[in-house]
């Protein structure tokens, strides 16, 4: 079957307009992905972070620091910069809340998404009770 002759080439001329859009929303996709993959281990990391502190029976931040970094770790999470704060800093008293939260500098530019920013500041908060039986 042979197309009419208004119609020659317009088959490139669409993968002209849609080839380079499909890549871009596939670099997007790519971008969210690692975002949100990065996301929940950090939220991960924060969490056992909290957990650490509230069972620590000398230096809470330290031992907080030590469990996030080896979940992040584990998770195989490469962070830029990477942080974690207590609140109360130095623990709570037993039955109270410490919160702990975990940012960490998550890296995009690998990706090559032109007009995206290098990096993304992921930051996350949990919070654990203090264990009444631990002793301080």
């Amino acid at each position: 079957m042979v197309m009419p002759q208004r119609q020659a080439g317009s088959v490139a001329l669409e993968m002209v307009f849609v080839g380079p859009a499909l890549i871009l929303l596939l670099l997007f996709v790519a971008v969210g992905g690692r975002i949100l993959t990065a996301k929940g281990e950090v939220q991960g990391a924060a969490r056992d972070a909290a957990r650490a502190a509230s069972l620590s029976r000398a230096d809470a931040s330290a031992d907080a620091r030590a469990a996030a970094a080896q979940t992040l770790d584990q998770a195989g999470l490469r962070c830029a910069s990477f942080t974690v704060s207590l609140d109360p800093a130095g623990g709570a008293p037993p039955g109270n809340p410490v919160a702990a939260e975990v940012a960490c500098e998550v890296r995009v530019s690998d990706l090559g998404l032109p007009g995206f920013p290098g990096s993304k500041t992921l930051r996350v908060t949990m919070v654990s009770p203090v264990d009444s039986y631990v002793g301080r």
